[in-house]
């Protein structure tokens, strides 16, 4: 005897639940990174407390909702991420306070007000002005080494070589015993096909 098949109508009713909760948990899962994001940051600004970090990827995880490694990832990419940048925030304003400190003309103004603008943009992630801006300082102040060093330097991990050589070279001709400025300018001939000037550097 054969068995009695299920009814089409009811097979039909138990998919869409099936589909139905199947939004509902990827909804939710969403919502609780979401809110596990903010928590993170807060957690940061406690000096990485990893401890209630790990505290709450056991909470989240303990229905099987959300994924426990994922989260952990999600933690530990921030911080090293966030670590990263403010390493360079800093690194940026010891470059900034560098720069100011060398520059000895007669347009002080114009190129504090430049240099200030430039850094600030680049904090603010408009690369663009703010680049355009530290070459407005560099006209002024053409023999700031720290500075056209910068730019090159910029304009080089850009891939605009032609540029990165200007201002290297400049850099190379008033401090030639930078190993970095020397190494950097030997790399941009050599990715212009300069190969035998590259070897000078």
């Amino acid at each position: 005897m054969r068995a009695p098949t299920q009814p089409r109508r009811t097979r039909n009713i138990s998919s869409r639940e099936s589909q139905h909760w199947k939004a509902v948990s990827a909804g939710l899962t969403e919502k609780l990174e979401r809110g596990l994001d903010l928590l993170l940051r807060q957690a940061q600004n406690a000096h990485f407390d990893r401890a209630l970090v790990k505290s709450l990827v056991s909470l989240l995880t303990d229905d099987g909702v959300v994924q426990g490694e994922k989260l952990e990832r999600l933690w530990l990419d921030r911080c090293e991420r966030d670590a990263e940048e403010q390493l360079e925030s800093e690194r940026r304003e010891d470059l900034r306070l560098k720069i100011l400190a060398n520059y000895h003309g007669q347009e002080n103004d114009a190129f504090e007000r430049y240099i200030n603008e430039g850094f600030l943009l680049l904090d603010d992630e408009q690369l663009g002005r703010g680049i355009r801006s530290l070459q407005r300082a560099a006209e002024i102040a053409r023999d700031n080494a720290s500075l056209l060093y910068f730019v090159g330097e910029h304009f080089f991990k850009t891939g605009k070589t032609h540029r990165a050589r200007s201002y290297l070279s400049r850099a190379y001709e008033l401090s030639p015993s930078d190993r970095r400025v020397s190494l950097l300018l030997g790399l941009t001939c050599a990715d212009e096909g300069d190969v035998e000037r590259a070897r000078n550097y």
